[in-house]
């Protein structure tokens, strides 16, 4: 009979359950920080880079048949928590149109709505119902959903058993919830709306018609779904990533050694903490390529490596250099960095522009006369747009293979990037 699967890494455990029964014990043996569930794991792959949180050991949860259930009765809607969000979508168009009562229906069409808005395609594809639970995200866009809907979530623990919480006494402030440390989310529960709740009166539906004529000839991609050129290649699995190439041995591992300072001066650099790393083979700095340390797009008017003053956060100011990757992410947060702040701090365009703090001659491309044009405007309107800053999160990850190709210094490069 089929148990769980163990690894054992060097930093890490990972576990692969393949029954509730050994989830909870699991569970049960290490709860709270001592574990972390996971599915379809982008969250956690967000906390590990950016909040630099290291889990001990992680439980996969992909292969738990009673986390599965997609049910429909008389009087509700139950949830596996490990229902995929495209299971869940696809269930949820055939159950209505199956249904021909009005119970649940709304509930159907509102759940499917926010899904269609929820990440991509291939996110949908492997993050579960409970993960968007169980992570207490303000930004979760089936939240308010589960609390109109009255929604209970299904508990369960060696040492509590199966409690059944109301979804509206689940979320607590400041990004809590209300579950213990050694507690599985199993399923979720869904009523259907009793009938004295159901809206008395409707609205008839909006009719409209509009007339689009053909589109010519030239206009043929304009409003088209056209593949992406390695389409084919990356739903079938054919295309090739850099982490895909095979690791020669002697393989050595880099990690980068960002500011944590917007505006400063480097005063000193400490090495000594990152080099007891085990594996630890070297930092690389700016003293390490002192006349090809510059670079740019067309004018090299940046530096590879900061060597004296860091601009913004993320400035990168070296390498660390390991024998696996791990320690090489380690060491690069070991590095101890003195700096200097210097003023101004300016984060917004107003407070660059009051400063005087320009990128240097503008390129312009002038077709017309503005002034003219607005001069002979019957009306003009002004105003501000302002527009916040998004991180981007690429599920794939950014890296480069340079293999030596012969004794004359040159380098075969295998960059992930679109340009180099």
């Amino acid at each position: 009979m089929t148990s769980v699967i163990n690894y054992l890494g060097s930093f890490i455990e990972w576990y692969r359950p393949v029954s509730l029964a050994e989830l909870l014990n699991l569970r049960h043996t290490y709860p709270g920080n001592a574990s972390k569930l996971v599915f379809g794991n982008t969250r956690v792959q967000i906390e590990t880079k950016y909040q630099q949180i290291e889990y001990p050991r992680l439980i996969s949860l992909t292969f738990i048949d009673e986390l599965k259930q997609l049910e429909r009765t008389k009087h509700s809607f139950i949830f596996g928590a490990g229902v995929t969000l495209t299971r869940l979508q696809s269930t949820l168009i055939l159950w209505k149109n199956q249904m021909a009562s009005d119970a649940g229906v709304d509930i159907c069409q509102a759940l499917l709505d926010q899904l269609k808005h929820f990440g991509s395609t291939q996110i949908r594809n492997v993050v579960s119902i409970g993960g968007n639970i169980i992570n207490p995200l303000s930004t979760s866009d089936l939240s308010p959903i589960f609390q109109a809907a009255d929604a209970l979530l299904e508990l369960h623990s060696i040492n509590s058993g199966v409690r059944r919480v109301p979804f509206r006494d689940y979320l607590m402030p400041h990004h809590c919830v209300s579950i213990k440390d050694d507690e599985i989310l199993v399923a979720i529960h869904i009523p259907f709306p009793q009938a004295s709740s159901a809206n008395a009166y409707r609205r008839p539906v909006s009719h409209g018609q509009q007339s689009i004529p053909e589109r010519p000839i030239n206009q043929k991609v304009v409003g088209s779904s056209l593949l992406h050129q390695s389409a084919y290649l990356h739903t079938t699995g054919e295309a090739k990533y850099t982490n895909d190439i095979p690791q020669l041995q002697n393989t050595l591992h880099a990690a980068l050694v960002l500011s944590k300072q917007s505006y400063a001066r480097i005063k000193h650099i400490d090495i000594s903490a990152a080099s007891n790393v085990p594996g630890f083979v070297s930092y690389v700095s700016h003293t390490d390529v002192p006349s090809r340390n510059d670079f740019g797009a067309v004018v090299h008017d940046e530096e590879v490596f900061a060597s004296s003053i860091v601009q913004c956060v993320g400035t990168i100011i070296g390498l660390v250099v390991c024998e696996s990757e791990r320690s090489a992410q380690m060491a690069s947060r070991l590095i101890q960095i003195d700096y200097e702040p210097l003023t101004p701090i300016i984060l917004t365009i107003d407070e660059a522009i009051s400063h005087k703090s320009f990128l240097g001659n503008e390129l312009q491309l002038q077709r017309g006369d503005l002034a003219t044009g607005f001069g002979n405007a019957d009306n003009t309107l002004e105003g501000v747009v302002l527009i916040g800053g998004q991180e981007h999160f690429y599920l794939e990850t950014n890296c480069c293979m340079a293999v030596p190709s012969n004794d004359n210094g040159e380098l075969t490069l295998y960059s992930s990037t679109q340009d180099l």
